[in-house]
C-alpha cells in the first residue's frame, strides 16, 4: 500500500502511498501503528507533542515518564 522513510537527524517520518492507493475510486481503509521513542533531550516528561500528519490532521500525544525495558525481559544468544 505505501512506504514510510524515517530520518533519523530530523526525527520526520515521511509516509509514501502507492499509485494504486492515490488513484483508487472507491474508500480504501486500514491503520497502520507508529513506535517512537522521543528525544529527552528535545521533549520534556509529563508535555503534550503535536503531531502533524500533514493531509490528515494533528494527534497530541502525552509524553509521560520513560519506563525502559520490562525488567523481566531477558536476551538469549
Amino acid at each position: 500500500m505505501g512506504t514510510a522513510v524515517a530520518n533519523h537527524l530530523t526525527g520526520v517520518v515521511t509516509v509514501t502511498f502507492s499509485k494504486l492507493v492515490e488513484n483508487a475510486t472507491s474508500d480504501i481503509k486500514g491503520s497502520f501503528s507508529v513506535w517512537v521513542n522521543w528525544d529527552e533531550q528535545k521533549v520534556e516528561e509529563n508535555t503534550r507533542v503535536v503531531v502533524d500528519w500533514k493531509d490528515g490532521g494533528t494527534t497530541e500525544v502525552n509524553i509521560g515518564p520513560a519506563t525502559g525495558p520490562d525488567k523481566d525481559e531477558v536476551l538469549y544468544k
